[in-house]
């Protein structure tokens, strides 16, 4: 099994291999790096603050 933040690693790789657009890769390693490194209390408050 892969643990979370590797399945969304594969599936942001997957996502911009699909567009090999140079601008469309730093923006998934960008997103990455974002998910991995963003405490998890914060990301849920930012989730909430963009989706509300």
């Amino acid at each position: 099994m892969l643990k979370p933040s590797e399945s969304r690693i594969s599936l942001a790789l997957d996502l911009s291999a699909h567009n090999s657009d140079e601008m469309k890769d730093k923006q998934a390693l960008a997103i990455i790096h974002f998910i991995n490194y963003t405490p998890k209390p914060l990301m849920i408050m930012i989730m909430l603050i963009i989706y509300n």
